[in-house]
């Protein structure tokens, strides 16, 4: 009887293992015909790709800032290097090259953008939004229909036609929704639902709820707001310290706004006491304590408390970068700095800001660079170039 016991034991014992054999077999098949499913889902996906694929009759490489091509002319389109790596698209898919041209991340994806607080966003093969590492490890996967860059640590990603906000590591910094939001600036963001706009802070909490028609960026402690068409400023807790009587208000930038009263620009400051008045159309920020006065069709230069630094004469000024803005003037463009003085003559046809201690510019020729002393980089002119960065600009040397 013991002996029939033991077999019986025995014999229950295997049927299990054979069983759990079973059940594994099952599920490394399954799990493996699901990856195959997967690998012919994306091959499917690059095949349409292919299938859509127009070659460019002229490519994309890059140059030194000596004006030397670096990486060939052999990519459909590719974007500015950041952490050592640059965006790079061929054949319809795009991947990441490293400074020498090679394919530091193969070319697997519909998107992909430069990287921003160490991580970039791509766009996958069916259509979604995820982030890479430098390594092409994808930290956050790819679950969300729209995405923007990081900035200030968290991102803003939509889904359904919703936005939220996600972390670095891909967790959800609140599991509220919107129908609209920006992305995060000085601690907060806007956010808005049913049209109404509000702000919220790092932490995830809603400091300012979704009460007004409009809503800016909190600057010094103040944020511009709407209310039955009339503006003011709130703080970062959402009290009222400007009463919203303005027809039209800007952000703070250094302790000192400017609103809009009938005909007349004012510029406040954090109080609501008016330091200057101007007549003119529109009124917009430059940066560094610098703004812009539109009038009948042409600008100028004011200082941080209003005071006009330049007589109404120019047809384009660009916010400074560097310390220098673009201004155009007589159909031609150059150079000026916060005091208004012209620091490179306007003798281009097109000039863009300055990055990285070089400005681009046109003189209908081509294009090249200069300093910020109006010295070319190098006698050289291109086709199209775009700005450097991380030492490489984008080049093209065949003309369209």
């Amino acid at each position: 009887m013991l002996y029939g016991r033991i077999n019986d034991f025995e014999l229950q014992n295997v049927s299990r293992c054979i069983g759990i054999i079973v059940f594994l077999s099952l599920f490394i098949n399954c799990k493996n015909d699901s990856k195959a499913n997967a690998d012919n889902r994306a091959e499917s996906e690059k095949e349409l790709v292919a299938q859509d694929y127009v070659e460019p009759g002229i490519k994309w490489g890059y140059i030194d800032r000596s004006g030397a091509i670096t990486i060939s002319e052999k990519f459909d389109d590719c974007r500015e290097f950041s952490n050592g790596l640059a965006a790079a698209s061929k054949a319809g898919l795009w991947g990441y090259i490293d400074t020498k041209g090679k394919w530091k991340i193969e070319p697997n994806y519909r998107g992909a953008w430069s990287f921003k607080e160490g991580l970039a966003k791509v766009k996958v093969l069916d259509g979604k939004y995820g982030y890479l590492d430098s390594d092409g490890k994808m930290v956050v996967e790819a679950n969300w229909d729209d995405a923007d860059n990081f900035y200030e640590g968290f991102a803003k990603v939509a889904k359904n036609n919703r936005y939220q906000f996600i972390t670095e590591n891909g967790k959800l910094l609140t599991e509220d929704n919107w129908d609209r939001a920006s992305r995060f600036e000085n601690g907060f963001a806007t956010i808005s639902n049913g049209g109404w706009w509000g702000l919220i802070d790092a932490s995830g909490k809603i400091t300012v709820n979704p009460i007004y028609e409009s809503i800016g960026i909190m600057r010094n402690n103040r944020a511009p707001i709407e209310i039955k068409g009339h503006w003011g400023y709130i703080d970062s807790l959402g009290n009222a310290v400007i009463p919203p009587k303005y027809e039209n208000a800007i952000e703070f930038q250094n302790n000192v706004a400017v609103v809009k009263n009938g005909d007349q620009w004012l510029w406040i400051d954090t109080l609501g006491q008016v330091l200057q008045r101007q007549t003119c159309d529109l009124v917009f920020e430059l940066g560094l304590d610098r703004w812009a006065a539109w009038r009948q069709d042409t600008y100028a230069l004011v200082s941080h408390e209003g005071k006009m630094l330049t007589p109404f004469q120019y047809s384009q000024l660009n916010k400074f970068n560097e310390g220098l803005a673009v201004f155009g003037k007589e159909g031609t463009y150059g150079f000026l700095d916060t005091t208004g003085e012209h620091r490179i003559s306007n003798i281009f046809l097109l000039a863009w800001d300055f990055k990285n201690g070089a400005a681009r510019y046109s003189l209908g020729k081509g294009m090249g660079f200069i300093n910020p002393t109006g010295k070319s980089f190098y006698e050289e002119l291109f086709p199209d170039v775009r700005d450097y960065n991380e030492g490489l600009a984008k080049v093209q040397t065949v003309h369209r």
